[in-house]
């Protein structure tokens, strides 16, 4: 594997990765490779609460107008026996 070294890296980045490598339980170099890949790999962007639930309703009123196709007991489909039971 290729390898890198940085120079001049300020104190308070130093400092800073040290301590993310210690909290996270991994070698300096180690922290270093996750901190590049996540730049060059955002994680995905998680919405606030109430953006998700706006869209958590926007799917279920487009679902409920939805046309049922399989005529069959909701009970039928999911595999429920007459107590309600899985079967």
């Amino acid at each position: 594997m290729p390898t890198i070294t940085f120079r001049d890296v300020p104190d308070a980045l130093h400092v800073w990765l040290k301590q993310q490598a210690r909290a996270n339980r991994r070698s300096l170099n180690k922290e270093v490779i996750f901190q590049l890949d996540g730049l060059r790999n955002p994680p995905a962007v998680t919405l606030p609460a109430h953006e998700r639930l706006q869209r958590i309703r926007a799917i279920a009123r487009r679902s409920a107008a939805l046309t049922v196709l399989d005529a069959r007991p909701a009970a039928e489909v999911l595999g429920l026996g007459p107590d309600g039971l899985p079967l």
